[in-house]
């Protein structure tokens, strides 16, 4: 299925992060939690980056809902 200019280009930031986490060799097996707890990124942080990561865009928080994160609250 092809993408519509329009929606490639509302994510096209999105895509440019990604595939330098994947070039970069951050990402190498898809286990991010496991990178991030071996780089020793706080708990409180990895479900924030997790919370933001939601694959479904129904599910993935809002700016609003993403900034009002207990991570960034406390």
């Amino acid at each position: 299925m092809e993408l519509s200019g329009a929606i490639r280009k509302e994510y096209e930031s999105e895509w440019e992060l990604a595939e330098k986490l994947l070039k970069g060799n951050f990402v190498k097996d898809l286990e991010l939690r496991k990178q991030l707890e071996q780089r020793q990124v706080p708990h409180e942080c990895i479900g924030f980056i997790e919370h933001l990561l939601t694959v479904d865009p129904n599910e993935r928080p809002s700016v609003t809902e993403a900034l009002a994160h207990s991570y960034l609250q406390g």
